[in-house]
């Protein structure tokens, strides 16, 4: 959570509990990916956690930094990557696949340019308020800057939108009036009041797999029957 270490260890905890739950449940193989997403966040609340604790101590200026990249590592290269592939391998309309590769193409794009500005930007985070904010030293021509942010948007929130996931509009909706209402309200803040927001998604992405395999060996033993 963004608010404070506690908070960030505590919600971690819930997440892994969700994670392991997830991961257990049946399901389809191709499901695998997106299910140990609860997993991946509970690993980066563990690494803003640990932000707070070390924010104002210089002696563990090594541990911060690292902290610092973990986090964004995962919001700003991860996640647009992650999303369009994990929902392209569970997909089996030919033409959301077709959607979802070429989406998961231009996440790999966005990751990586993320992953070079992270690098090169030496990221620093200070408090905001009851918040962590992220700053960049260097982020690179604004142009460039311009046409990242929409590109991240499209690929992070657009396949749930593509996918015949059960519940992934509901999912692709959490996150684009969380991304907007956090812009508004956290401006300063986005990226961790985002992740914090995010977080939700894992308890649907838990209902959606499984609400999906229930209905696939439904239609499985229909077929069989007949």
């Amino acid at each position: 959570m963004c608010f404070s270490a506690n908070g960030s260890f505590g919600v971690a905890a819930v997440l892994a509990g969700i994670g392991a739950y997830s991961v257990a449940q049946e399901k389809h193989p191709a499901h695998r990916m997106l299910s140990v997403v609860p997993f991946l966040f509970a690993g980066q609340q563990v690494a803003e956690g640990i932000v707070w604790m070390t924010i104002d101590h210089p002696e563990r200026h090594a541990l911060h930094m690292f902290v610092v990249a973990a986090f964004l590592a995962f919001a700003v290269v991860v996640w647009p990557m992650w999303v369009p592939l994990s929902l392209l391998l569970g997909e089996e309309n030919p033409r959301r696949r077709k959607v979802l590769s070429a989406l998961a193409w231009i996440g790999t794009c966005v990751a990586l340019y993320a992953g070079l500005t992270l690098i090169r930007g030496r990221p620093t985070a200070h408090i905001e308020g009851h918040s962590i904010g992220y700053d960049y030293m260097e982020t690179g021509p604004a142009l460039v800057l311009s046409l990242y942010l929409p590109m991240y948007v499209v690929t992070s929130v657009v396949p749930f939108f593509v996918s015949t996931l059960r519940r992934s509009k509901v999912m692709g909706g959490v996150l684009a009036v969380a991304l907007v209402a956090t812009f508004v309200i956290k401006r300063q803040t986005l990226t961790s009041t985002w992740c914090f927001f995010s977080a939700i998604l894992s308890g649907f992405i838990v209902l959606g797999i499984g609400e999906h395999h229930r209905l696939g060996a439904k239609l499985t033993g229909r077929r069989a029957a007949t």
